[in-house]
């Protein structure tokens, strides 16, 4: 589980006998990092001094309000579940500055006149703020990750797993490992020390033993744009084209491989296709990737484009067949294309890093 200022990526993985890992699912998560916290407090603050003052605070004072984040940063590690009382935040004066300039009130009157009014004191630079008001800034982002791993356990192929490793800065919430140790009281939870420099060490030993992975669960669908005999049973009017006197269909998707297949590092998927018309000088090859399991088209709304290979051809009266194939590498999908009269092979290469 890799929690970070952003986003909650989890992943699971099954340790082999010659001590690989073998990925079961493929990542997956949300924007529910310590960002989320940090959202959840400019909210209450918002409804203190309302949006245009907090608007220009931001726009006019950006080294405050750099500030204020590591302020929060440093907060969010360090409240405890069990915390009470009041929490000290430390606020720059120039929002109270802005606030009371914009306005003509001061910041008492509108801790006053908001739903707060009991429950946080501000006082210059300081807010004093009750410890459940500020626990309950983390109530979303982890309600969300816990809901998420429960979803996961569901799945036939992930079902039994009770070992959880947290790493990434916000691993070291104590709030947030307290929602996840109270939620699987079964699972064994392992946070290593300086949990945020976890992701970068374990980048550095992946570079000295890329192979510790041996297989891996497809995040995407990948494959090629093609053009097939147009079939009015099953392809879109729009996408009909003419070619060599020949109607087909523009921009089909042609999966090589498949969102969720598990795919061995090495493992090559292949197909082979053949030119639209003699005598043509090259074959252009597009790579796209699609969230979809089975994508229709390349033009979908949610289909990347990756990049191509470009396959020269010898001249020929005659069409000419190349071979495509598409496999994982440690940190790479690479694709191959071969023209198989001349045995020519080009190569492109994309990097997951």
């Amino acid at each position: 589980m890799y929690v970070t200022g952003g986003t909650a990526d989890i992943t699971v993985h099954e340790r082999q006998p010659d001590g690989g890992l073998r990925e079961l699912h493929k990542a997956s998560g949300g924007a529910w990092g310590g960002t989320k916290v940090d959202e959840e407090f400019y909210m209450l603050l918002i409804k203190i001094i309302g949006g245009p003052v907090w608007n220009k605070f931001m726009e006019e004072n950006t080294s405050d309000y750099l500030d204020l984040q590591r302020e929060l940063e440093t907060k969010k590690r360090t409240i405890k579940p069990e915390s009470g009382g009041k929490i000290t935040i430390k606020v720059p004066i120039t929002m109270v500055q802005t606030y009371e300039s914009e306005t003509n009130e001061k910041i008492s009157e509108a801790i006053e006149g908001s739903n707060y009014k009991d429950k946080i004191q501000w006082i210059g630079d300081k807010m004093r703020i009750e410890a459940g008001v500020f626990k309950s800034l983390f109530k979303s982002c982890s309600e969300k990750i816990v809901g998420h791993i429960k979803e996961l356990l569901q799945k036939p192929d992930v079902r039994g797993t009770n070992i959880f490793l947290m790493v990434g800065g916000f691993s070291e919430s104590l709030m947030l490992q307290d929602a996840v140790m109270k939620s699987f009281p079964s699972t064994k939870v392992i946070i290593p020390d300086e949990a945020g420099l976890c992701v970068l060490k374990g980048a550095v030993i992946f570079g000295h033993k890329p192979v510790a992975i041996t297989s891996r669960v497809s995040k995407y669908t990948y494959g090629i744009n093609i053009s097939p005999p147009f079939d009015p049973s099953i392809h879109q009017d729009d996408h009909k084209v003419t070619v060599g006197g020949v109607d087909r269909c523009r921009d089909i998707f042609k999966k090589y491989i498949m969102e969720g297949d598990t795919v061995q590092v090495g493992e090559a998927r292949s197909g082979k296709h053949v030119t639209l018309k003699a005598n043509q000088k090259e074959m252009l090859l597009k790579i796209f990737a699609s969230p979809k399991r089975d994508p229709k088209y390349v033009d979908e709304d949610d289909t990347e484009y990756l990049g191509k290979v470009v396959v020269n051809m010898p001249d020929s009266e005659e069409k000419i067949r190349v071979e495509v194939k598409m496999m994982f590498g440690e940190t790479e999908l690479t694709v191959e294309a071969q023209e198989l009269s001349t045995h020519s092979k080009y190569r492109a290469y994309f990097d997951f890093l």
